[in-house]
């Protein structure tokens, strides 16, 4: 059992995760704090406890916990002709004025020739050549005094060799940290070093100076990474993040002299912050290796505290780091990495991730996603190796058939997926998985029949209330919604934005409002923004009010400043808003109801954030029209902002595009969200090529299947031709 003699495992409790080090526990047994610091120091010249070296290092920065009481009446402070004793430096400063200093021997007043001790000080008064102190008590010597006075007493000789060792050590070992994004330990091998990094952590490994080969991977065999480490000395900041799959920010953290701390505010959500913290300087998703020369903060967490100078002052310094413990690390570097258009870098650590989740749907999804970028080819095969792995998951058979459609192998999957069928008549799971490759009135009757034949099949009923919808066929779709509810009320839950707009396309507007304030209150909270809109624009249809009673309730939820609305919200769901309320993407959505040409040109000018913060219809209306006037760059741009949120798919945005450029007949069995095709009906009349005739069937179809008289209906005065 551990001897502590001194009690210093009570006061400081970190000393335990170090007790490893034989050093370290003798010292602690022998009862002598300064000893118990000098084996710390000894440690970490050593380049022992690596594991533990920001432990280590916060211990070795805060003296005063190895603290001994003064003897006798204190150190001698006297100077004659400028040669005495007297305290020099300062560092632990804490706010009640207490900081360490060093008691030294001087020449001219301040001149050091020795150190002789170190003590918790606080200056209580000051005056020319004289001061006065409150001493509390002994610390030990920082490292540089104690060598110090070491080489002193041993003599000039051994001082210099014992820089030099110092100097060359230095010189030929630097460290690397190593990050591990992925949801299970990894085995990492550089050079002869070989270290296990944690799961969603990271270990540094320290390394001679020089070229290593790099591997990691886990312990089922899977390689994660694999690279050439160029390691050197000095302070520089050197990260092997692996694949690039860890979402590392580098951060200004500002400090004021106001109240010279962080400012948290923004960064924790309790309230807004009057002050937006600065956008990170760089986020390192997609780069595996991250070389920096000078951070501040490198993965250690910022000071909560800092004294700046002057009254208005700033200081600003650099924090890298990553969310530690954090899930999902690779699903969130794509997702970031797909609004900067860049999805393509992000294939191989999906890849990756879907190897070690034993091909999840989710992440398998995402990977064929990322694959789909660069190559319908690699798509395929990775499609086609997740769905055979795990062969009776839908899911995965439905990513295999996006995947195979991307890469024009449509007809050859239509007849794959027909054998299997009638391969097996009694499966639910083949019917359906065949069922849904086909489109319009074939599809829509065969799902009929299967419904008929499996009612117990969600999928099936799911697939049923979906074509009965984008047919336009209201009654259809809310017979079938009913169907499905009955059998699962979630998976009717997230089809309840649908279900609003086909009860509105009949006339059952109370069934309608009912339904987005059941599903506001009792569906998934990702879902309340949707149904508040839904709620607002079902009601204006009815004629009845208050519309915005559901989006007050967002509004309370989401911590505005008193006075703020959300204005675009309000906007989208047909509510009056002030013509000086500015957010992201309103002017957006207020151009695209007055000008066309306009809104394209601003379109093609706007953020991320105003791309983004687009409604559906209203993004519909800028992308068709984009695709129909040639505008590849902002139809690239507005293409990426869906893919990001994932709520259009390929397919759809190829029959848009076709659509609006008369290269697709308009006719019922085209497969496409009511809303969307009535955008793109609306570009579609805007050719000159048609008769008036044509442009004006259109233009009320358009109106015809915007059930909630939302953008659209609103854009049709502006944009008809």
């Amino acid at each position: 059992m551990l001897q502590d003699p001194s009690g210093i495992l009570q006061r400081v409790p970190e000393l335990e995760t170090l007790t490893g080090d034989p050093a370290i526990r003798d010292a602690i047994e022998g009862g002598d704090s300064f000893k118990i610091y000098r084996a710390l120091v000894w440690a970490r010249l050593r380049g022992r406890l690596t594991a533990q070296r920001e432990t280590l290092l916060a211990l070795l920065r805060r003296r005063r916990l190895f603290a001994k009481p003064v003897k006798g009446g204190g150190p001698w402070l006297s100077r004659i002709n400028g040669f005495g004793a007297t305290f020099l430096g300062k560092s632990e400063l804490d706010p009640d004025g207490t900081h360490v200093t060093t008691h030294a021997l001087v020449i001219f007043f301040v001149v050091p020739l020795l150190p002789l001790g170190a003590y918790l000080v606080r200056k209580e008064s000051s005056e020319i050549l004289r001061s006065s102190w409150s001493i509390f008590a002994r610390v030990p010597l920082g490292p540089v005094s104690w060598v110090w006075r070491r080489l002193v007493a041993l003599g000039a000789a051994a001082g210099v060799l014992l820089v030099a060792a110092a100097a060359v050590h230095s010189a030929r070992y630097g460290d690397v940290r190593v990050l591990n994004p992925f949801d299970v330990p990894v085995s990492v091998t550089v050079g002869e070093r070989a270290d296990t990094v944690p799961a969603a952590s990271d270990v540094v490994v320290g390394l001679p100076v020089g070229k290593h080969r790099a591997r990691a991977v886990t312990a089922g065999g899977i390689e994660v990474d694999a690279l050439d480490l160029d390691v050197t000395s000095g302070k520089r900041v050197l990260a092997w993040n692996l694949g690039g799959a860890m979402p590392v920010l580098l951060l200004d953290i500002v400090y004021s002299s106001a109240l010279a701390s962080v400012a948290k505010s923004s960064r924790d959500g309790s309230k807004p912050a009057d002050d937006p913290e600065p956008p990170p300087r760089a986020i390192y998703c997609g780069q595996r290796l991250i070389q920096l020369l000078s951070v501040d903060y490198a993965f250690r967490p910022p000071d909560e505290k800092l004294g700046v100078k002057g009254g208005s002052g700033r200081v600003v310094k650099t924090y890298l780091g990553y969310e530690k413990g954090a899930k999902d690390n690779p699903r969130r570097c794509f997702s970031y990495l797909m609004q900067k258009g860049r999805e393509a870098e992000a294939a191989g650590f999906l890849e990756t991730a879907a190897r070690i989740a034993r091909w999840d749907p989710e992440i398998s999804r995402a990977a064929v996603h990322a694959r789909l970028a660069s190559s319908a080819a690699q798509a395929l095969r990775l499609a086609k190796e997740a769905r055979d792995a795990r062969p009776n998951e839908i899911e995965l058979h439905r990513t295999y058939q996006i995947a195979a459609e991307r890469a024009g192998a449509g007809s050859e999957l239509v007849e794959e997926y027909r054998k299997r069928a009638e391969a097996e008549p009694g499966s639910a799971d083949g019917q359906y998985l065949y069922a849904r490759l086909l489109h319009g009135t074939r599809g829509r009757a065969l799902v009929d029949e299967l419904t008929a034949r499996f009612p117990d099949h969600v999928y099936l009923l799911r697939s049923s209330f979906y074509l009965h919808f984008r047919a336009g066929d209201w009654r259809g779709a809310h017979a079938a919604w009913a169907k499905l509810r009955a059998k699962s009320a979630e998976a009717a839950a997230e089809l309840a934005d649908e279900e609003i707009r086909a009860l509105v396309g009949i006339g059952k507007y109370a069934e309608a409002i009912k339904l987005a304030g059941a599903t506001f209150n009792q569906g998934p909270v990702w879902m309340r923004t949707t149904m508040a809109y839904g709620f607002a624009r079902a009601v204006l249809v009815a004629g009845v009010s208050p519309a915005d009673a559901l989006i007050v309730r967002v509004e309370a939820d989401s911590h505005l400043r008193p006075g703020e609305k959300l204005w675009l919200l309000r906007h989208q769901s047909g509510l009056k808003v002030p013509k000086e309320a500015t957010a992201p993407g309103l002017a957006l959505e207020r151009a695209a109801l007055e000008d066309p040409a306009a809104a394209v040109r601003l379109a093609g000018l706007a953020s991320e954030a105003d791309i983004g913060a687009l409604g559906h219809a209203t993004w519909a209306l800028l992308y068709c029209e984009a695709a129909r006037l040639g505008n590849a760059g902002l139809e690239k741009s507005l293409a990426r902002s869906a893919g990001a949120t994932a709520w259009v798919g390929w397919g759809e945005l190829e029959r848009l595009r076709k659509l609006v450029r008369l290269e697709l007949a308009d006719s019922p069995e085209v497969d496409l969200d009511p809303e969307l095709l009535a955008a793109a009906l609306l570009v579609r009349s805007r050719n000159q090529s048609l008769t008036a005739v044509q442009r004006k069937a259109l233009v009320d179809e358009a109106r015809h299947l915007d059930v909630l008289h939302g953008p659209v209906t609103n854009a049709i005065p502006a944009w008809k031709i």
